[in-house]
């Protein structure tokens, strides 16, 4: 772990942390309007900002695009893109 995710003991584990964050993604609610069966939503905005400034979350899809198109066979590193 980069030393910058180690400041203090953490209450809730990763998969919680991700799993807030993918609501957020998944159902474009506000930060605040997140349910209580996830950890508070202070808690996975910071650990969601710190890991977009640090970069971590680009290197986190880039590295999840790459495998996933290694999985099905192709390039992992797309060579052409298209807009609609």
């Amino acid at each position: 772990e980069p030393s910058c995710f180690t400041h203090r003991p953490r209450e809730h584990s990763w998969r919680e942390i991700l799993n807030g964050i993918f609501y957020i993604t998944r159902s474009g609610c506000s930060w605040r309007m997140m349910p209580s069966d996830l950890p508070h939503w202070k808690t996975v905005y910071h650990y969601f900002r710190l890991w977009k400034k640090s970069g971590f979350i680009e290197r986190l899809h880039t590295t999840l695009r790459e495998k996933t198109r290694v999985q099905v066979g192709r390039n992992p590193y797309p060579t052409a893109g298209s807009v609609d």
